[in-house]
């Protein structure tokens, strides 16, 4: 039973994170069957999944012609028997069973359900089976006595993917109960952690939980986490257990390895910030993280993820404080641009509009007496008509020079410009052009 569940005290790689239990299983075997002079009184029976029979067989086929059973799916008969099993007559348990439950299996029933999971070879027939039968126990469980009946089954919609549905239900009836959803998507994010590279269930000491979720900028993450796991278990897609360490710790795992897939379905199709974010960093491995860098439209995307998904790595905290670097940088290169196309713009033009002034200045009388008129004599009007005045080498015979006073004086400027004007020629005729 200790290879049930992970070493607590070490860690296998990224790749396979159950290497170093395996080994340790290895070698303790080892130690008993093989190199002690007495024969151990006993068998061993190793069960596990099929995707480690290659792995078992390279360890222990060498030296040991081990018996090897194949778990089958539930049988028709065996699938029946476990729908009416607390209803059955026979020995005492079972009486105790009857009285205990008061339940009562309409004949029907076992073989409709039994129909139902063999209808698709390919579906994992146990778990189902659990999951189908804890739908309809939660349905007549405050009935006296309790009734399964045809009708309780069909009353509860269960549809072809048993799991993927049961998964949806929960996830559906935990969002609901939180008193604001779970819109940055934490929720998918922590089962997803509890799922491993092989697409099966992972587990996780409360201390590894923790360094993967705790961050300063979000104090109430972990809080939050701890509920969730909480409402994870309530819900049984997560378990808790003690380890068998000098110090037990919780440790909380996936209930069902059949669950895994279905998880990571979900993530995949979720547009929750947490599972963009993730979705995002998963695409960003090895060589892409020391060469690659982030759009403003990553960078967004990320940032609002942080809170819904893990702690990001140091390598991905570096490749966005470069990617910041990169666009701060071009920014500034940009905004230079920018202002150099805007100043370049804004002196074109105020000289198009000095050579307009200037052009009236010395134009027709008529066309003059005009522009004197007008009432909008801004400041580059002023300003121009100044630096004519100021520029007029014979400022008492020249028009130009007699032109801007007008102007001027005509705009209040109070300038050396206007006042020579109007001690000098205000009343005087204007020369001949």
């Amino acid at each position: 039973e200790i290879y049930t569940r992970p070493n607590s005290m070490k860690f296998g790689t990224e790749q396979n994170p159950d290497a170093t239990e395996f080994t340790d299983l290895i070698t303790a075997a080892r130690s008993i069957f093989l190199f002690d002079n007495s024969d151990p009184k006993g068998k061993l029976m190793l069960s596990f999944r099929k995707e480690w029979l290659s792995n078992v067989e390279d360890e222990f086929g060498k030296e040991w012609s081990p018996l090897k059973i194949s778990a089958r799916p539930l049988r028709r008969s065996e699938i029946v028997q476990a729908v009416v099993g607390p209803t059955t007559n026979g020995p005492m348990h079972a009486t105790r069973l009857r009285t205990h439950y008061k339940l009562f299996v309409e004949n029907e029933l076992p073989e409709r359900i039994a129909e139902f999971l063999l209808s698709d070879s390919d579906s994992p027939v146990a778990p189902m089976l659990q999951i189908i039968l804890n739908r309809m126990w939660e349905a007549v469980r405050n009935q006296d006595p309790r009734r399964f009946t045809l009708q309780t089954f069909q009353s509860l919609n269960i549809r072809g993917d048993v799991v993927g549905d049961f998964l949806r239900r929960q996830l559906r009836n935990i969002e609901e109960s939180l008193p604001s959803g779970d819109k940055p998507g934490l929720l998918l994010d922590l089962l997803e952690y509890h799922t491993s590279p092989l697409t099966t269930a992972s587990e996780h000491s409360t201390q590894e939980i923790h360094q993967v979720y705790s961050n300063p900028d979000y104090p109430e993450r972990q809080t939050t986490v701890d509920d969730l796991i909480r409402r994870c278990t309530d819900a049984k897609l997560l378990t808790t257990q003690l380890d068998d360490g000098e110090t037990p710790v919780p440790r909380t795992r996936l209930i069902h390895d059949t669950l895994a897939p279905h998880v990571k379905s979900e993530v995949q199709d979720s547009a929750k910030p947490g599972q963009r974010a993730r979705r995002l960093l998963m695409l960003k491995t090895g060589d892409d993280l020391k060469n690659d860098l982030l759009t403003i439209a990553q960078l967004r995307r990320l940032q609002s993820g942080r809170f819904g998904t893990r702690n990001y790595s140091l390598a991905i905290e570096d490749l966005i404080r470069r990617s910041k670097r990169r666009l701060y940088t071009q920014s500034t290169v940009i905004f230079g641009l920018f202002m150099a196309v805007l100043i370049g713009s804004w002196i074109l033009v105020n000289r198009q509009t000095d050579r307009t002034i200037a052009a009236k200045l010395d134009g027709d009388s008529n066309e003059f007496h005009q522009f004197l008129i007008s009432p909008d004599h801004n400041s580059r009007v002023v300003e121009v008509a100044s630096r004519t005045y100021a520029e007029s080498a014979n400022k008492r015979n020249s028009v130009k020079a007699r032109r801007a006073a007008m102007i001027l004086a005509r705009s209040d400027h109070d300038s050396e410009a206007a006042s020579e004007l109007l001690s000098s020629f205000l009343n005087s005729v204007e020369p001949q052009e």
